[in-house]
């Protein structure tokens, strides 16, 4: 079991690192889109010219019909898009650098337990536990977080000493002709 634990502790870490250098890439290339993306889409917004003058119309309300004209209205719908757009981007990016953040702690106690799993197996087992936590919630490290989980429960699994069925009928019989 601990030679199980070793190897489950040492992929399900160097998988987790993996994907905390993937997720660190995908940050880095939306940091870098987001400003081409959204100096694009204020272009697009400003020589689409959208022609929201004809746009006029009656809302009913409870208090009675009010009318909302669209004249100053083209700044605004484009501000929105360009908000919109803005903060979908950092959205995205907050996403990935905390499942990069994630990842690398995770894969951080998988390596370290790992690594302990055949001399000190309860700290070991205990680091692995505590990594498959912060990997769970990574998306693709559920995987990561599995084999952590089954490396730290085969690491405090206790070993049961092997049966010598020849040493043990040769004592009896040594115990038995003496």
């Amino acid at each position: 079991m601990r030679i199980a634990s070793l190897f489950l502790g040492l992929i399900g870490g160097l998988l987790a690192l993996l994907l905390a250098v993937f997720a660190v890439a995908g940050g880095m290339t939306v940091l870098r889109v987001k400003g081409l993306a959204l100096t694009r889409l204020d272009e697009t917004l400003n020589e689409a010219s959208l022609d929201w003058d004809d746009l006029s119309f009656s809302l009913s309300s409870v208090n009675g019909a009010v009318s909302v004209d669209a004249d100053d209205q083209d700044a605004d719908v484009n501000d929105m898009l360009y908000t919109a757009a803005d903060q979908g981007l950092g959205f995205t990016q907050v996403l990935l650098w905390v499942v990069a953040a994630l990842s690398l702690i995770g894969g951080i106690f998988g390596i370290v337990g790992g690594s302990l799993a055949l001399k000190r197996n309860r700290p070991a087992g205990i680091l692995m536990l505590i990594g498959c936590v912060p990997a769970l919630f990574t998306g693709l490290g559920l995987i990561v977080s599995i084999m952590l989980l089954l490396g730290g429960i085969f690491a405090l699994v206790p070993v049961k000493p092997k049966n010598n069925r020849l040493k043990d009928a040769v004592q009896t019989e040594k115990g038995a002709g003496a």
